[in-house]
């Protein structure tokens, strides 16, 4: 799971680009670098090594931090700095004068750079940049762990319609499993994009997600029966839950527990009493039977925490 954004104003900070042959360059940066997962506040860090280069084997993985330095490392340091300053413009004269490689880094730079609370123009011009990106063209492989580019993408819609309209699969995710077996299916929390953003309310790139036809709501892979609305009444996501019905999510789904949506929104101990009846009002204004027994045979009233009761117990009865 990629790390929670640091919190604080990001500010300017200068790293150290390393060339194959240690030879270490000041090199002026902002907001992020690239290291595992990705974007990483520097707010009171010291600086750390940076490196735009990239090993990328067509249709497989790439990596970015490795030791092989990319042919065109000052193109490639040019395109992501397009990427950090929103010139989606200058976008397509950069990326014919850069490689395959660099195109990638700069386009895992710009999902990553995503990460965080980006909002309205920012959002668009991050979106415009992956979509420059895309039209140069630049491939859409894993991330060097096999995660998606879809999965990569946290805050940015548009990026999100950009992608899928590229070609990115919303269906499934490829990130390796904790078992190491190709064979088994990814972890759950993981298993598809729409899931993903379920779990950590994304509900503007779910928006996105659904708009584009690509995937039904009620998704899942299998072994798995979860649906993104159970995950999302779980976590205790209002308007995520509002994207997932209003797209035509199944409110009397069950897992393999034949417990229902409902349950699962009742059974939650996430988030106040407030934002729960919000839950529970949108899923029984949808049609959510509140007499519907589980596998246990009891109703989601019945399995409503204790603190909730007082204020909620009657929506259920």
């Amino acid at each position: 799971m990629p790390p929670k954004a640091t919190s604080g104003t990001r500010k300017r900070e200068r790293v150290t680009a390393t060339d194959t042959d240690d030879t270490k360059v000041e090199e002026p940066t902002a907001v992020a670098v690239i290291s595992g997962w990705g974007c990483t506040s520097h707010e009171a860090e010291p600086p750390r090594p940076l490196s735009f280069s990239v090993t990328c084997t067509p249709g497989g993985p790439f990596q970015i931090g490795t030791a092989t330095a990319s042919p065109d490392r000052a193109a490639a340091r040019a395109l992501i700095d397009c990427v950090r300053q929103g010139k989606a413009d200058d976008i397509a004269s950069l990326g014919a004068t850069c490689d395959t490689e660099g195109r990638q880094a700069a386009l895992e730079f710009a999902l990553l750079h995503g990460f965080g609370s980006i909002k309205g123009a920012a959002q668009k011009k991050l979106g415009a940049c992956v979509r420059a990106l895309l039209a140069l063209p630049t491939p859409l492989y894993a991330h060097r762990n096999g995660t998606a580019p879809l999965m990569l993408n946290f805050n940015c819609p548009e990026a999100v319609t950009a992608l899928v309209e590229s070609g990115a699969d919303p269906l499934r995710n490829a990130i390796p499993n904790d078992s190491g077996n190709a064979e088994d299916p990814p972890d759950e929390n993981m298993s598809h994009p729409l899931y993903y953003y379920a779990m950590f309310d994304y509900h503007q790139n779910a928006e996105a997600l659904l708009a584009s036809g690509r995937v039904k709501p009620d998704h899942v892979v299998p072994p798995y029966t979860q649906t993104a609305l159970m995950r999302a009444a779980r976590c205790g996501s209002p308007k995520m839950v509002k994207v997932l019905i209003q797209h035509g999510a199944n409110v009397s789904a069950v897992n393999e527990d034949r417990n229902s949506v409902l349950h699962i929104a009742a059974s939650s101990p996430i988030g106040s009493a407030d934002v729960k009846k919000e839950i529970l009002d949108a899923l029984i204004a949808a049609g959510a039977n509140r007499t519907v027994r589980n596998g246990e045979g009891k109703r989601p009233v019945d399995v409503l925490p204790k603190k909730y009761a007082p204020a909620l117990a009657s929506l259920l009865a």
